[in-house]
């Protein structure tokens, strides 16, 4: 038993490390976006950014879908 306790462990260290540094990033994403604002309707280049995070984390993206910048 005291084996799965220790796995149990591991695993909950390990995915709380995780979402701490997920926090980070999304943190420092979120700083970026506030410090280089844009007028609304001309979000150019935070729809890029947006559309390159959205692709590394494995979400289909679309570009320039109907007038939007990224669907």
């Amino acid at each position: 038993m005291a084996g799965h306790i220790t796995n149990f462990a591991q695993i909950t260290e390990k995915i709380n490390r995780e979402a701490d540094k997920q926090a980070d990033y999304a943190y420092e994403l979120c700083l970026h976006l506030h410090r280089n604002p844009e007028l609304s309707f001309q979000e150019k280049e935070t729809a890029a950014r947006m559309a390159g995070e959205l692709d590394k984390a494995g979400f289909e993206v679309f570009e320039n879908f109907s007038g939007n910048s990224v669907a």
